[in-house]
């Protein structure tokens, strides 16, 4: 059994189809062909998803080459005839669902869906009790108490969520335990699942800004955890304080700023080569080591992502790949004096913002805190980088990065729409339009994955359906962890508002 994930991406200019397996097999019962067959798969589910593309040029070329493929017959790889055929991927089955003979392995687990719901748990965040019974007349308060009680129901069973909003304080986790449950919005009813916390707040005015804007600042509750995303009960998403001005939701966020010099590159170390000898790549050349057997770096460079592995991460593999160069990213920048009338970033001390950066070639994006300012007499403003980088898997391929606009800064409050969080002192400031006030309540979200399905290949999760719900206010994840999974431009984080990890049959119906 194994598990794939279908990608679609945009890189350097080309869609590039990518396809990630997860499995966990022993090794006397993987055939040799496995990996190659299933990087074929791709290849194929790749051609069916874009027949209009030329997959004989040199971008059709590209891919056949990032699965291992041969360049010239990519079609005949694994010198055998797939026991898979895309063909399949043609007509998408009515219904999806597996079949009795896909679950057998399973023994003695009830396929999904088999019977009517027969056991229910009523969920209501505004009337509710988690010390009720849990049926429509005495519902529960939160979903969490929900979950905790299904392994004590039969299967199937349903927990029917009330209309309003049902906040998340931490991941909802659903295991092999769960399998075959609903979760649903009542009838006619609208459910959202929020994973932010609501901040009642008394706003002082302290003044005005240079571009008319007025400036409000209020406390928020101590314990309150750090959030980089603020919403009002609208659903509108506030701008996080910031230069050039720009909104996330119109427009390309305004990458206009550049940088007057940069600050050296970071050190990182030296990565080990790990390769593997015995394996060579279907024709490719015997040199470099890159191109003929598969190698990586581990440690050095490939500590900014996690695990440690990269292509990128030495130099000896990295310049034999396609003319690459050792992963490097700059520890800061020199910003020149502002335009007469724009906003000065100041001095400051310890982290205090963001600087989102186009990689040098545009080829993906960055996202680094700013640990400390320096302002100088003649307007430059040296701006030292914290963590970051990882968002991104090549680097700057020697020194630099592209353009950019910084974040989170109280100095760039200046218009409408915008905050900023003073987290040492636990003071939030907006800005508003003249004559407006601030909203009496916002939303901070506090958690980046609602929900989380967490199987094995051995015991997966089995017949989770989620229907009829809204998901909301999700934390941001561009400062979690990132991996480099291939030997591309690009690198992932592996999580989302609602993560599916060793499943079977489960399903989402609405975002």
């Amino acid at each position: 059994q194994a598990s794939i994930k279908f990608m679609t991406m945009r890189q350097c200019n080309h869609v590039v189809i990518l396809f990630q397996l997860v499995f966990t097999v022993r090794a006397q019962q993987w055939p040799r062909t496995f990996g190659c067959e299933m990087n074929l798969l791709g290849y194929r589910f790749a051609q069916w998803l874009q027949p209009e593309r030329n997959w004989s040029s040199s971008a059709g070329r590209a891919i056949a080459e990032g699965l291992n493929l041969k360049i010239s017959d990519p079609l005949s790889s694994c010198g055998s005839a797939l026991t898979s055929d895309v063909s399949t991927f043609a007509s998408p089955p009515s219904d999806p669902k597996p079949n009795a003979s896909r679950l057998s392995w399973r023994a003695g687990v009830p396929l999904p869906h088999t019977a009517a719901l027969s056991s229910t748990i009523f969920v209501d965040a505004t009337s509710g009790n988690d010390s009720s019974p849990g049926t429509q007349q005495l519902p529960l308060k939160t979903i969490s108490a929900a979950i905790a009680r299904l392994p004590s129901l039969a299967a199937p069973r349903s927990v029917v969520l009330r209309g309003g909003v049902h906040h998340i304080a931490a991941t909802l986790e659903l295991t092999p335990e769960h399998s075959n449950t609903t979760i649903l919005a009542a009838a006619g009813e609208d459910a959202v699942l929020s994973a932010g916390l609501e901040l009642r707040l008394a706003w002082t005015k302290i003044g005005s800004s240079a571009k008319g804007a007025e400036i409000y600042q209020a406390s928020i509750p101590s314990g309150m955890p750090d959030f980089l995303e603020l919403f009002n009960y609208s659903g509108e998403r506030l701008i996080p304080a910031r230069e050039p001005d720009g909104n996330p939701e119109a427009d390309s966020s305004n990458y206009h700023l550049n940088a007057a010099s940069w600050l050296p590159n970071r050190q990182f170390g030296k990565a080990t080569i790990v390769a593997n000898a015995s394996w060579s790549r279907p024709g490719a050349p015997t040199s470099p080591l890159a191109w003929s057997s598969y190698a990586v770096g581990v440690g050095g460079p490939a500590a900014n992502f996690d695990p440690p592995v990269s292509m990128w991460a030495d130099e000896t593999i990295a310049r034999g790949a396609g003319g690459g160069a050792l992963y490097s990213i700059p520890s800061g920048l020199l910003m020149a004096s502002p335009a007469a009338g724009a906003p000065k970033m100041k001095t400051s001390t310890g982290v205090d913002g963001f600087v989102f950066m186009m990689q040098t070639h545009s080829w993906g994006s960055w996202v680094y805190e700013i640990n400390g300012t320096h302002a100088y007499a003649n307007g430059t403003v040296e701006v030292r980088f914290g963590r970051g980088g990882q968002q991104e898997a090549r680097g700057n391929g020697g020194s630099g990065g592209g353009s950019f606009y910084v974040s989170h800064r109280l100095e760039y409050l200046d218009s409408p729409n915008e905050w900023y969080l003073d987290r040492q002192q636990g003071v939030l400031y907006v800005a508003v339009a003249p004559g407006v006030l601030p909203p009496s309540s916002l939303v901070a979200p506090a958690v980046d994955e609602l929900i989380r399905l967490k199987g094995t290949q051995d015991v997966p999760v089995i017949g989770i359906r989620m229907s009829g719900l809204t998901f909301r206010h999700a934390s941001p994840t561009y400062m979690h962890p990132y991996t480099a999974p291939s030997g591309g431009d690009y690198a992932v984080h592996r999580g989302g508002a609602v993560h599916f990890n060793g499943t079977v049959d489960c399903m989402v119906d609405q975002i």
